[in-house]
């Protein structure tokens, strides 16, 4: 009778852990959400054009800079929103093993 309660006991502080993981997991997923949103809304302040007064080498460099930056907000976006997924797929994983 001792190793199934010990068995039950366990049984439920798996429950309880994968719980609290799956729950902290959702509020990650969460987070990156907004941190996206966040970077999308500023996304949108970006100047779309190097036509802003600047003119010869600086207008060059302004819009090889402008560009660069450009690059990597879109490489933050793809890796937030992969993140996003992943975390989500973790979830939604750990709620299909635990009633």
């Amino acid at each position: 009778m001792y190793g199934a309660e010990t068995s039950t006991v366990m049984g439920t502080e798996i429950a309880v852990s994968t719980r609290e993981l799956q729950r902290a997991l959702e509020e990650q997923a969460r987070e990156l959400v907004r941190v996206h949103s966040s970077l999308c809304e500023a996304r949108l302040l970006m100047p779309t054009s190097t036509a802003n007064g600047w003119r010869g080498l600086a207008q060059f460099f302004y819009g090889i800079a402008l560009a660069g930056l450009n690059a990597d907000l879109d490489t933050a976006q793809e890796r937030l929103h992969s993140a996003i997924c992943e975390t989500q797929r973790a979830a939604d994983s750990l709620s299909s093993r635990v009633g």
